[in-house]
């Protein structure tokens, strides 16, 4: 599976700085337009940041009579043009929640088996789907990587926040009994479901649209482009699933790839002694490498002259 090398990627450039940051200047990998002789190539476009609610208008002749689907809507509202990056800030959100490892090769699988449980313990559980799932990547070592597969939902109203997130617990913990006496307690992977708090606060937002099995190609263009201007940015990133996981060969696929600055609010964690849905928000950390330097791969293109370099191009 070569979501290795993009994982080693971002591990290059946020983790040890730019003195050991990968570089890579050619941002779109389609072949270039032959020119006529004696023309002048075209300048390839600067891309531009949206303001965080780009976007967030777009439909508004004609489609704003239409109800919106909740169990469609992304982390933040879709963008304009997908070709360009977006600065959005990222709502927290409740959301189910399960951590797993995987190999490299097994990594498209096992994302999409969880999504699946997480969608089953939602129905059983009555809750609500508020948005689409996304996975929190947080750690990468030799023989795979650690995440945690997120689903954002909603529960029955209640008189207090308090009585809506004990009765969120309650109907969780009983949609897990259930799903556990169904297949004979075999699938140990949905008593570990719990209840959480997404990631929140500000961030980029790149847009893969092509199969899983290229979305190297992106996290190239997302690490030229955060080196090119010197942003640091935490150790997790997010993938949001904006199409089904169905094969990783799908042209369909479109994903939204976000990465947090580090001055801006840290994801929300969930640690066995706080309150997952209500956590404090955790300090700004400087990421730490996971992946020893000398198996970080290299590359061999030049660096990018131009801090303006081109967005990755979203279909």
């Amino acid at each position: 599976m070569t979501a290795r090398v993009r994982f080693a990627f971002l591990a290059c450039l946020v983790l040890t700085g730019p003195a050991h940051a990968t570089r890579l200047e050619a941002l779109d990998t389609r072949p270039a337009a032959v020119q006529p002789p004696g023309s002048v190539p075209e300048t390839p476009a600067v891309p531009l940041i949206s303001p965080p609610d780009a976007g967030a208008s777009a439909g508004e002749n004609g489609d704003a009579a239409r109800t919106p689907d909740a169990s469609r809507a992304t982390l933040a509202p879709p963008p304009a043009d997908a070709s360009r990056i977006d600065a959005v800030e990222i709502a927290p959100r409740t959301t189910l929640v399960l951590s797993l490892k995987s190999s490299w090769e097994k990594g498209f699988e096992s994302l999409a088996a969880a999504f699946r449980l997480l969608d089953e313990i939602a129905i059983a559980a009555g809750f609500d789907v508020t948005g689409r799932p996304f996975a929190v990547f947080t750690r990468t070592d030799d023989d795979g990587f650690g995440f945690d597969a997120m689903l954002p939902v909603s529960g029955p109203d209640r008189d207090t926040q308090a009585n809506a997130d004990a009765a969120m617990r309650e109907a969780l913990a009983q949609a897990v009994a259930e799903h556990a006496a169904a297949d004979g307690g075999k699938d140990e992977n949905a008593r570990a479901v719990r209840l959480g708090a997404g990631p929140s606060g500000k961030a980029y937002r790149f847009v893969h649209a092509s199969p899983y099995d290229d979305i190297d190609t992106t996290y190239e263009a997302v690490t030229a482009w955060l080196d090119s201007r010197n942003i640091a940015v935490r150790d997790a990133f997010i993938e949001e699933y904006v199409s089904d996981l169905t094969e990783p060969t799908d042209e369909a696929l479109e994903v939204y790839v976000y990465v947090q600055p580090v001055d801006g609010p840290a994801g929300e964690g969930t640690a066995p002694d706080e309150d997952p849905l209500h956590p404090p928000p955790a300090p700004a950390q400087t990421p730490q490498p996971r992946m020893p330097q000398s198996q970080m791969p290299q590359s061999d293109a030049p660096q990018p002259s131009d801090p303006q370099a081109p967005a990755p191009a979203g279909r």
